[in-house]
């Protein structure tokens, strides 16, 4: 059974056939997590993702987040107790001394794993994922982007991983700077498809995850912060992949096209998702073959790279991976500091209030008043008197 335990809102919204909301195929379910000291963080972020009437489930890291989940009728999960192989994996909340798990490396880290383990009960019990950390809003619908609707995301739709970047400027949005992959890459917003090639990063950076936990658990325990963190490891996990620098579903090598679409192919063989890859991958091969004249339509098609890791299993398995345009996908740097959205005249998809400062080991301060100054705080202010 389900390692996971859900409230009766979220229990109503998963159908009989395991599907939630009659969910189309290639529409991913939208996760986010925290605890219950970020209470209010967590009611503007459902407020504005409600909005926008997206299916969504909170992942909890207490058991007092998750009731107070219910009382607000959000649809909640957390861990089941008990022992076995998810009581072995670790602990399946986070507790802490501070009220704000960010600011304490051990609940930070160990919320980092247990996102993750949160991540691998979707993924294997079928369903495509879109994470999102607590600080990040969504503004516009992110459905057009993450099932190919919007031309230039008609490759990274298919992808195993799509995710953030801290990319600041149009320099690295190309081919030739590989869409931002040798940046920074974000876990705030981060797509997983429901595949073996997505699997195994996230077992991997669990894994990583644990070996950083021996060196934290070292630390004093009135420490505040570490160097690093789960997005840290993500990072890491990626880069060590081994490159498939021959695969490129955009080469005007037919060969190199064929081993990319072979791996997406893989990826969801349901007759719906194949149908619109090999419409896609019809789309881009007429591109190629109009040449100049289409040469700037098919600059504008995010790519992709291709690597490979060895799983638990002793296989090695590929995985696709793409990033989200850092426009439409902003980071604090582009939307508060840039005003880069504003200035450019749209409203991104999402925004991630990074780059911010003044949180404590209370609250996220800095983040609420960034947001308070955009008008993209929702939640009414606590009664004064």
């Amino acid at each position: 059974g389900s390692p996971l335990r859900f409230n009766s809102v979220a229990r109503k919204a998963f159908a009989a056939g395991g599907s939630y909301e009659g969910m189309p195929p290639g529409q991913p379910l939208l996760l986010v997590f925290g605890g219950a000291s970020v209470n209010d963080m967590l009611r503007n972020w459902a407020l504005h993702v409600q909005r926008l009437a997206l299916p969504y489930v909170v992942t909890c890291m207490d058991e007092s987040l998750f009731t107070l989940a219910g009382n607000h009728g959000m649809p909640a999960a957390i861990f089941r107790g008990g022992s076995g192989e998810e009581a072995s994996a670790g602990p399946g909340v986070v507790t802490t001394r501070w009220k704000y798990f960010r600011m304490d490396p051990r609940a930070f880290m160990t919320m980092g794993m247990l996102k993750v383990r949160f991540f691998l009960a979707f993924l294997r019990a079928g369903f495509d994922i879109l994470c999102a950390d607590l600080d990040v809003l969504w503004l516009r619908d992110p459905r057009p982007w993450v099932t190919g609707q919007v031309a230039t995301s008609a490759l990274i739709s298919f992808a195993d991983i799509v995710v953030s970047t801290d990319v600041t400027s149009d320099a690295a949005e190309n081919d030739r700077a590989s869409w931002g992959l040798a940046q920074e890459l974000n876990t705030g917003m981060l797509l997983l498809r429901s595949s073996p090639g997505a699997a195994v990063v996230c077992e991997a950076w669990v894994d990583r995850m644990k070996q950083e936990m021996v060196s934290i658990e070292k630390l004093p325990k009135n420490m505040l912060q570490w160097w690093s963190n789960d997005q840290t490891f993500f990072n890491e996990v990626h880069m060590r992949a081994t490159l498939d620098g021959f695969a490129n579903p955009k080469a005007t090598d037919a060969a190199r096209r064929e081993r990319a679409a072979e791996h997406l192919r893989s990826i969801d063989r349901r007759p719906a998702r194949t149908a619109a890859l090999d419409a896609a991958l019809k789309r881009l091969g007429d591109m190629i073959a109009a040449g100049p004249a289409k040469a700037g339509e098919l600059e504008d098609v995010r790519g992709l790279q291709f690597r490979s890791r060895i799983g638990c299993d002793g296989q090695h398995h590929s995985f696709a991976i793409g990033t989200f345009p850092y426009e439409l996908f902003a980071s604090g740097h582009t939307f508060f500091s840039q005003s880069l959205q504003l200035r450019r005249g749209f409203s991104p998809v999402a925004v991630h209030t990074t780059f911010q400062f003044c949180d404590t080991a209370e609250f996220a301060w800095g983040k609420r008043s960034r947001l308070r100054e955009r008008l993209l705080w929702l939640p009414p202010p606590a009664p004064v008197f």
